[in-house]
């Protein structure tokens, strides 16, 4: 456990303690609490963040972060009262009580300015969810410094702004001392909507609302000027988490549940044996974002109504929250939130206990109070569980919930969902394993939902389906087929009428992804570049697709989450393309060559990238030459994270590496080094190779290639001639040579006014005593008026 997951721990425990002071008694609960506040000073709190990689605090990274500015009013009034020292103390403590919430929810303290913390989500490690997590640490702040202020019988306060954005991330300063830390807009902007927030309020920008707002409540402020904006922008202040999550983002239609038909008959079939009275076992995994949850939500809608369905879900940032997910199962079988106040959760666990076993309640309710995190009034039940150890505890706990779910199966089958278990918190899970066999007394139909990623939940799942065999189900989910996915599509937008390629690049970027297929949607519907009916697009077409914010996160917490020497190789590998060779790749990154096919081999096992099969471009080998990246977005997203310069110096890199690797295939490879040259800005070796592709592609035949190189050569050209070169005479004449190679495709294709215009420019450039040169040029231009019958013309041309 990393030291700001294990703070994060300590405290939820040591809160837990204090929550149960009335249960357990003070004696124990303040000997609990001293072991615990010594393995805290060991954490050193603010717990730091692990730093990055040596060369990614020499290069820095562009990061999609979350922004907090959190500032705590209140201590100038008493500046005026207190002595200095005092209130330094005071400020000091108030502080100790405030950051072990922002490490709770992973995030970074980036640093103290006067009374403020400002702090990271997403930086220098992402999560799919950091807006979330700052929205959520925020609120618990303010609980926190609420129970501050009566512990102090202050009167402080905190107002926030809070913005997510692209920054860049890495280490600033001056030689020999440096930090690190963020730079870019998002930053400003959360420091501006600080600066205007009221004692009380959370103040977030639009990108940070657009991602949360599936999630929580917001006021939409009218538009707010602030200073460094010439515009008014728009601000949201935060109410609160919604009753339940909705749709992150309104199209007119909700998603339909396509090409999951065969394994939408086998949930149904586990479903129907249950209402028979069969209990089962059944498991939903794949890769993010193909629609584990979706399938259940499908099979509940069609579900008899003789069911009760109860879900409890983990959470990326409760890792450290013992019984997270079964926490959340036990709310959803009462019929309360999993934040819901002490007494009413009470209330509600008594009734239900009552109803179903009320001559055991003493047996059951006390060790599920304490699964739930509440006090009971009741002394008598308070003693069971006072001077338990650990141990009994938990067993007495899992023999508790194995009792209540028994009886309540018993009255009515029921359907529980154990969902995003790839998240689940290691109470949950061993309390799952404990429960498993329960199927096979009672109708309980347990729907395990999680990622096929490493980790602990994937560890269980081996486990289980070796001591259950045939009675534990499971049912893996891939990608939509080509036909899948365009049905996907017209069922998912409905009216929408998009670009003439805007759906092809959608689909080829999604590549059967539902999720990807969604958000790049959404994005294009967002953006104004798809239109509903009676409505026009900004924009007749779409020539490329960036990846969304939502996208970004999820990709990037995965990225993140590689040791420092793989995360490198999948950045290197990004930069030679989205196939690359083994060969460029360990010549590119030759310091990691002796561990390469080791880190190689955990990105495939990470589901990043795979061995390209030879059926895909080449002949059969058995040494594995060539990889592909197994997702074109998680590409992008993994090249997005590099600083410009770094990208340059890479391009070059692989540029060179395929000069030196491949010197007998030069002319074929050509417009491979000049695009790689383009990249790193080395204008002169660029201009050269895509001149050279130009040239080749037009002795093919393959005119509109032609016309993309040379296109892209004048432009490098037209770079090399503007930096003055000594050589001027030569890049003149490439120019020339250029201009009229574009002529000479324009003029193939029957694109005679465009060609004139290119040869017209590269006469131009000709000195007026290259007579050879001028006449070879006027021919040309005459025989493309003759071809457009223009024979008058071309006769004065000539």
């Amino acid at each position: 456990m990393s030291q700001n997951e294990n703070s994060g721990a300590i405290h939820a425990a040591m809160e837990r303690l204090e929550a149960q002071r009335a249960v357990l008694g003070d004696e124990a609960v303040d000997l609990a609490l001293a072991a615990l506040g010594r393995q805290l000073d060991e954490c050193e709190l603010p717990a730091p963040v692990a730093p990055p990689p040596k060369d990614a605090r020499e290069e820095g990274e562009r990061k999609l972060v979350t922004v907090m500015f959190a500032d705590v009013s209140g201590f100038t009034q008493l500046a005026a009262d207190l002595d200095p020292e005092e209130v330094r103390d005071l400020m000091n403590r108030c502080f100790d009580r405030l950051v072990p919430v922002v490490s709770r929810y992973e995030g970074t303290v980036d640093k103290f300015v006067g009374d403020a913390i400002v702090a990271l989500f997403g930086a220098p490690v992402a999560h799919e969810d950091d807006a979330m997590r700052a929205l959520s640490a925020a609120r618990d702040m303010q609980a926190a410094l609420v129970e501050f202020n009566r512990e102090h019988r202050t009167d402080l306060g905190l107002h926030f702004g809070i913005n997510s954005g692209t920054v860049v991330a890495g280490h600033v300063g001056a030689l020999g001392r440096q930090d690190y830390s963020v730079m870019g807009d998002a930053v400003n902007m959360a420091a501006r909507l600080e600066d205007i927030s009221e004692r009380g309020e959370i103040l977030v920008g639009h990108d940070t609302f657009r991602l949360t707002a599936a999630v929580f409540d917001f006021d939409s402020l009218s538009e707010v000027r602030v200073k460094g904006k010439g515009d008014p922008i728009l601000v949201y202040r935060l109410r609160g988490p919604k009753e339940a999550p909705t749709p992150s983002r309104e199209i007119p239609r909700r998603r339909p549940l396509v090409g999951r038909g065969e394994e939408l008959a086998r949930l149904d079939r586990a479903v129907a044996r249950l209402e028979q009275g069969a209990g089962g076992r059944i498991a939903i995994v794949s890769e993010a974002g193909l629609g584990k949850s979706r399938l259940v939500a499908q099979a509940r809608q069609s579900a008899g109504r003789g069911i009760r369905w109860a879900e409890g879900r983990g959470l990326s940032y409760a890792h450290g929250l013992s019984y997270g997910v079964a926490r959340g199962l036990l709310c959803s079988l009462l019929g309360v939130r999993a934040e819901g106040v002490g007494e009413d959760l009470a209330g509600s666990l008594r009734d239900a206990v009552d109803r179903i076993a009320p001559e055991d309640a003493g047996e059951i309710t006390p060790y599920l109070a304490v699964l739930l995190d509440i006090d009971l009034d009741d002394e008598w039940m308070a003693e069971k569980v006072r001077y338990l150890s650990g141990e009994l505890l938990k067993q007495r706990i899992a023999g508790a919930f194995r009792d209540f779910l028994r009886r309540g199966a018993r009255g009515t089958p029921m359907v529980l969902v154990w969902e995003d278990l790839h998240w689940a918190d290691a109470s949950s899970l061993e309390l799952l394993e404990d429960l498993f066999d329960l199927p096979d007394e009672v109708p309980i139909l347990f729907v395990l939902v999680f990622r096929s990623e490493p980790g602990r939940m994937l560890e269980l799942h081996r486990r289980f389906a070796e001591g259950h065999g045939e009675r534990y189900e499971v049912v893996e989910l891939a990608g939509l087929n080509e036909t899948e996915s365009q049905k996907l599509v017209e069922e998912y937008l409905g009216e929408v009428d998009l670009p003439p390629n805007a759906r092809a690049l959608v689909l080829e970027k999604a590549e059967g992804n539902p999720l990807f297929l969604e958000e790049l949607l959404h994005s294009l519907v967002d953006a104004g570049l798809a239109a509903r009916e009676g409505e026009s697009a900004a924009a007749p077409d779409v020539e490329r697709l960036e990846v969304p914010d939502t996208l970004q996160g999820v990709i990037a917490a995965r990225i993140d989450r590689l040791a420092a020497a793989d995360k490198r190789t999948l950045q290197a590998a990004s930069v030679i393309g989205r196939i690359f060779q083994r060969r460029v790749l360990g010549h590119l990154i030759r310091e990691v060559e002796p561990h390469l096919d080791g880190s190689l081999e955990e990105l495939g096992r990470r589901a990043f990238v795979r061995p390209r099969e030879w059926g895909e471009g080449g002949e059969a080998d058995t040494e594995i030459v060539e990889y592909i990246f197994k997702h074109v977005i998680t590409h992008d997203v993994s090249y997005g994270t590099l600083l410009i310069a770094r990208r340059r110096r890479l391009h070059r890199g692989v540029g060179e590496a395929i000069e030196a690797l491949f010197p007998e295939q030069l002319d074929e490879l050509a417009g491979t080094l000049g695009l790689h040259f383009q990249r790193a800005a080395e204008h002169s070796l660029a201009a050269e190779y895509l001149l050279r592709a130009g040239d080749r592609a037009r002795a093919q035949y393959a005119n509109e290639e032609a016309l993309g190189f040379y296109r892209e050569a004048r432009a490098e050209v037209a770079r090399v001639l503007a930096a003055e070169p000594v050589n001027r005479t030569k890049w003149e004449q490439a120019a020339t040579a250029m201009e009229e190679g574009i002529g000479d495709v324009l003029a193939r294709t029957g694109r005679g006014t465009e060609a004139r215009t290119a040869y017209r420019a590269a006469l131009t450039r000709l000195a007026q005593n290259d007579r050879a040169g001028r006449s070879r040029l006027l021919r040309r231009i005459g025989s493309v008026l003759v071809a457009e019958r223009s024979f008058e013309d071309a006769l004065a041309t000539v």
